[in-house]
């Protein structure tokens, strides 16, 4: 399939962005790519790394790319705007006749959460919480929120591996026995997955992340990230029943992987009906606006007129620098 997909490319024209996250400024980097294959279609996709997440630097990426290799990170892009490609051609929007989860609310940091009380009236009802150091004052916020809140919110709390065993079962032993697990919908990697380790929380409401583990036990839920792994595999996860349900999620990146991540949850839902979630699809008040900035709908995913993505986009006036032409 890989090589099938890398030998239909034509030529890759690629555009760098910056988002700027509103708490910390910190500049996040990643680049737009645009794609033409060699039957003449054209499609664009996000190429937006973790360096934190043990991927190599966006610069890493794009060097690969001159040279006309291709990393996982690559090949994941061109499949979506292979997609993307498919669709423009043949006039239609690739979300319009699909109906999109809702989303949660994804939130940073728990100490500084505020307006709480807007963000209910927008309609959100599942809070997922990035816990960080330190996390004792942390989980200590986070329970008072829990206990103000009670019944009007679920919570996710993602610990992105910043524990081991020990240190997890500690915490689970102070903190995790005063919450009310009603309201605690599931808690997304709190230490590294190991098959021997993870068998003896089968109790616990665990998560995993596709970035953090290759699941070979039967895990409750599965966060899935579609610019990360194909949807080929996520297929072949369901047959071997390696997990009861599967959240979708963006990459906290631009928003045309918000759009694409939105397509391929909606696709699997549409085959799966009876495994659809509230996912993590939309991307509130994590980086400051930009010209590509989706519309605020809550935890309504936003309906882009226009073709492929939708023309809302406008990627045709960005600045397209070309890696290579003429492809093998």
């Amino acid at each position: 399939m890989d090589l099938l997909l890398k030998s239909s490319v034509r030529s890759i024209w690629f555009a760098p962005y910056e988002l700027k996250v509103k708490k910390t400024r910190q500049i996040r980097y990643g680049s737009l790519l645009k794609v033409e294959f060699r039957d003449g279609k054209t499609g664009h996709a996000d190429l937006h790394p973790w360096p934190e997440k043990g991927e190599a630097p966006l610069k890493t990426h794009l060097e690969k790319l001159r040279k006309k290799e291709f990393t996982n990170l690559c090949l994941r892009a061109l499949a979506i705007a292979r997609a993307e490609a498919q669709a423009y051609t043949e006039g239609f929007n690739l979300l319009s006749s699909l109906k999109v989860p809702l989303s949660h609310y994804l939130i940073l940091d728990v100490e500084n959460l505020c307006n709480v009380d807007r963000i209910l009236n927008q309609g959100f009802r599942i809070f997922k919480v990035k816990l960080n150091n330190p996390l004792k004052r942390q989980t200590q916020k986070l329970l008072r929120w829990m206990q103000d809140l009670g019944s009007l919110v679920k919570w996710r709390l993602d610990f992105h591996i910043i524990l081991n065993e020990q240190q997890w079962r500690q915490w689970s032993e102070e903190y995790l026995v005063k919450m009310d697990p009603r309201y605690l919908d599931f808690i997304e990697v709190p230490f590294e997955y190991q098959e021997c380790l993870w068998r003896q929380y089968k109790e616990y409401p665990l998560a995993l992340d596709v970035w953090d583990g290759k699941n070979t036990l039967p895990v409750s839920t599965l966060v899935w990230k579609n610019s990360r792994k194909s949807r080929q595999e996520l297929l072949r996860k369901k047959s071997a029943n390696l997990f009861q349900r599967v959240i979708f999620t963006h990459s906290l990146s631009h928003p045309l992987d918000q759009l694409s991540s939105a397509y391929f949850a909606a696709r699997f839902y549409k085959i799966y009906p009876y495994l659809k979630e509230v996912c993590g699809l939309v991307q509130k008040d994590v980086y400051e606006n930009h010209e590509f900035t989706l519309p605020d709908k809550g935890p309504f995913f936003p309906r882009l007129a226009g073709k492929g993505w939708g023309g809302v986009l406008s990627l045709d006036r960005l600045s397209w620098k070309r890696f290579f032409s003429r492809f093998g």
